[in-house]
């Protein structure tokens, strides 16, 4: 007496069920959008700061302001360098005319000594006070154009140290401009590339999510074929095991019977069960399709997809 045994469904219901289906790239998507996030609001900062430092009056106003004044002081000082300096010359021009002058009297006495008269001693004693005159006023012209060298001296450095502390703090300022503008541009292309990685899982989750659906809806048919077919089962060991003859005869007619020459071609989820429901109203006939098929199928009746079987 043959057996018949259920087809091994529930192997392939196990593997629908344990089979992935990607959801963990949701979650990859969600920790996609929570950097994009971070990385707009760090961009919103750069910007924000990239405008402060644009926007903002340079912090080197008020020394500009003094550099200005020192160099107008440095110009007065060196224009009244300049006149004193003409100044000196004129008084030394003066004083050599004025010793000049002394040396001739001082010999024209020399040479008139034993007739020296009362206007003539007046007079070298006012060439004498002239003298010391030019001699004090050339010392002081001196002493001021000594004064005001060191002033023109210190105005230069003080001009050239405030001019370099510009100088440096505008060169800071641009770098500090330039470092941030090159942090926003990275942020910015991090952002796209973020983006299209989130658009990418965002289409490879909806692929998923569809795939998982229609796996969930065939490993339904599989359990729902799988149920047919245990009562089928269950039903032919029960006829089989009260008059086995009887069961057997109408297989064994049926094969020998010729077929009207109608076929069907194997899809997705078809069972000799079901295909008995779609060509004679009942799901009992399938015995009578598997005997026209003992040539294709084998003892377990496995249907493959694209089979083509013999309706009688």
């Amino acid at each position: 007496m043959k057996t018949f045994r259920l087809l091994p469904l529930s192997l392939l219901s196990a593997a629908l069920l344990s089979a992935p289906f990607s959801f963990g790239q949701t979650a990859e998507s969600d920790q996609v959008r929570v950097e994009r996030d971070a990385l707009l609001v760090r961009v919103d900062a750069l910007e924000a700061q990239v405008v402060a430092l644009r926007d903002a009056p340079p912090a080197f106003t008020d020394q500009r302001a003094q550099v200005q004044s020192l160099e107008a002081q440095l110009d007065a000082a060196e224009t009244r360098l300049a006149a004193l300096a003409t100044a000196k010359s004129g008084v030394e021009t003066e004083l050599i005319a004025w010793r000049a002058r002394v040396l001739e009297l001082e010999s024209q006495l020399a040479a008139t000594s034993p007739m020296v008269q009362p206007d003539s001693s007046a007079r070298v004693s006012e060439l004498e006070t002239a003298r010391e005159a030019a001699e004090a006023k050339l010392s002081t012209a001196l002493r001021a154009y000594t004064l005001l060298q060191l002033e023109h001296n210190d105005a230069r450095q003080s001009t050239t140290g405030a001019m370099a502390s510009v100088s440096a703090e505008r060169d800071d300022l641009a770098a500090r401009l330039n470092a941030t503008t090159e942090s926003l541009q990275a942020a910015q292309a991090e952002i796209a590339r973020l983006t299209a990685s989130s658009a990418a899982l965002q289409r490879s989750s909806a692929q998923a999510i569809n795939d998982a659906g229609s796996l969930r809806a065939l490993l339904q048919q599989v359990q729902g074929a799988q149920t047919v077919l245990a009562q089928e089962n269950l039903q032919l060991k029960t006829a089989l095991a009260r008059d086995p003859a009887r069961v057997m005869t109408p297989v064994a007619s049926s094969a020998a019977a010729t077929t009207n020459g109608r076929t069907h071609t194997v899809a997705g989820g078809d069972t000799l069960s079901r295909i008995s429901q779609q060509y004679y109203g009942t799901t009992a006939r399938w015995q009578e399709i598997f005997a026209a098929n003992r040539d294709v199928l084998d003892t377990q009746g496995t249907l493959r997809v694209g089979m083509t079987l013999r309706i009688p």
